[in-house]
């Protein structure tokens, strides 16, 4: 999958604004996805996730064109969901979605796609099959370690609120990721 920061779709939801749509052309179908949304409103809150947002809203279109500016993915219909890109912390992507007739991974094989990289794109495997998909045993196909980045541990071994990192209970915090 080729992925890109998408930066916002324009008026009508019939394009979407990036700034590099290399790797991207007409008739392809692409999976436009929010990453993350601002469920805090301040960086650093540690409070509960009550409420997601628009956070994992995500939907298939196809590329009518390209602009020659690069920076516009024309759609061939109006997006239908929600997205949102206005502060920092609101993080969405578009990612091309490969078609083919049949899959096939052999034993010791793996599908896998790029890791989640700070230019703000990848973390996923997508593709669309029409025909078959045989996956053997032995074989995978996996996003693992592939995600947003995790938060780290803190190297004294005690989380500031006193815990030892050896206590998994929700109720004493660890460290926060993306």
């Amino acid at each position: 999958n080729t992925c890109r920061h998408a930066m916002g779709t324009t008026a009508g939801g019939s394009a979407i604004v990036v700034g590099d749509s290399s790797g991207f052309e007409a008739g392809q179908r692409v999976l436009l996805w929010q990453v993350q949304d601002d469920v805090f409103g301040v960086s650093g809150d540690q409070g509960d996730v009550t409420n997601a947002g628009v956070a994992g809203n995500w939907e298939i279109a196809t590329v009518a064109a390209i602009a020659t500016s690069g920076l516009h993915i024309g759609l061939t219909s109006e997006l239908v969901g929600t997205y949102s890109v206005s502060i920092f912390w609101e993080r969405l992507q578009v990612c091309t979605v490969p078609q083919f007739t049949n899959v096939t991974l052999h034993a010791g094989s793996a599908l896998s796609g790029d890791p989640w990289e700070d230019t703000e794109s990848g973390g996923l495997v997508a593709f669309f099959a029409n025909g078959t998909v045989v996956v053997d045993s032995g074989a995978r196909i996996t996003a693992s370690g592939l995600g947003l980045h995790g938060g780290q541990a803190n190297p004294t071994g005690v989380l500031e609120c006193g815990h030892p990192l050896s206590d998994t209970s929700n109720a004493h915090g660890g460290g926060k990721g993306e």
